[in-house]
């Protein structure tokens, strides 16, 4: 014969059970959850940083051009490289800061600097090749 207390012992166990069930499938899916989101971030990250990268080749293509036209005496084609070069480095530079490397940043602001430099150099009254060569980062 099945009593209150049998049906309420009984109930009382599936409760818990169901409880415990949707607590441990709550845990797992917020887990499971903040694990994509990681692997999500990481993916993007790594397309930020081979984003940056083309556009660093590119900086450094366009700044090749740069001196090529320069030695060549075609001093307007050299200013038209350098102000790509410098566009280049600009969205790089957004880029990095997406990012959020403080060194990365740092570094590109100087390849900007060192671009305007030489951008200011190609428009001086007679450009100095020794001035030009010795721009470093």
């Amino acid at each position: 014969m099945t009593t209150t207390l049998d049906i309420i012992d009984t109930a009382v166990k599936i409760g818990l059970g169901a409880t415990i069930g949707g607590l441990t499938s709550y845990v797992l899916a917020v887990r499971s959850q903040n694990h994509e989101k990681h692997a999500r971030d990481i993916l993007d990250k790594r397309e930020f940083i081979k984003e940056l990268s083309l556009k660093l080749e590119k900086v450094d293509h366009l700044n090749g051009e740069t001196a090529l036209q320069f030695y060549s005496g075609e001093l307007v084609n050299a200013k038209q490289a350098n102000v790509s070069a410098t566009e280049e480095i600009c969205m790089a530079s957004a880029i990095a800061n997406i990012i959020g490397d403080d060194d990365l940043v740092a570094t590109i602001e100087k390849m900007s600097d060192l671009l305007d430099n030489i951008y200011t150099e190609l428009n001086s009254e007679i450009p100095s090749e020794n001035v030009l060569y010795n721009y470093t980062v």
